[in-house]
């Protein structure tokens, strides 16, 4: 599933399982890209309400678009603590069929990544925190918790895949695969 949750800058430990929902590479769910498409991944509910209190919006939602043109390429740069929101979702694919839309925020505190998500069918909400760190271009992400269907995707080392970013500005751009998710700092 697509959500990347930043989102996929966005994820924690003892998360779900490592299924995804349909959709998964190319975020048709509007999530981030990155595990299976999607930085919030289908997974067991963990964390409970503590988890974090970081809510999307059911309101503002965005669906994956079709882009013809050159695909950006990841820039990296140091990740700024703030509160971002998706604002496009991009896929670079001759293959795209319609996705299904969603809204999603970010929140990064230090290493903390929060990823709140709305998405699905039928619309629920969920949310997942992580350990963010950078190399270079990659965005790093280990499960902290997770609460809701859209959990972080995890394996035993409670590791979700990396992704590529840029964040230039206020601008956050998380890319998996041919889909590349743009966030605003609010």
């Amino acid at each position: 599933m697509r959500v990347v949750s930043l989102v996929t800058i966005v994820v924690l430990a003892g998360c779900g399982s490592s299924s995804s929902p349909s959709g998964s590479s190319g975020s048709s769910s509007g999530a981030p890209p990155g595990d299976g498409g999607s930085l919030a991944d289908t997974g067991a509910v963990d964390g409970g309400a503590s988890c974090s209190t970081l809510v999307a919006p059911e309101t503002g939602q965005v669906a994956p678009q079709k882009n013809t043109g050159t695909m950006p390429v990841p820039s990296g740069g140091a990740l700024a603590d703030g509160t971002y929101v998706l604002t496009q979702d991009d896929v670079y694919s001759s293959g795209f069929g319609a996705g299904s839309s969603a809204s999603q925020v970010l929140r990064i505190t230090g290493n903390k990544l929060e990823d709140a998500l709305y998405a699905g069918e039928p619309r629920v909400h969920s949310t997942t925190v992580y350990t963010a760190t950078t190399t270079g271009t990659t965005l790093h992400r280990a499960c902290v918790c997770a609460q809701g269907p859209f959990a972080c995707r995890d394996d035993s080392t409670s590791t979700s895949p990396p992704l590529e970013y840029s964040l230039q500005g206020g601008t956050l751009m998380l890319f998996g695969g041919q889909e590349v998710q743009t966030y605003v700092r609010q």
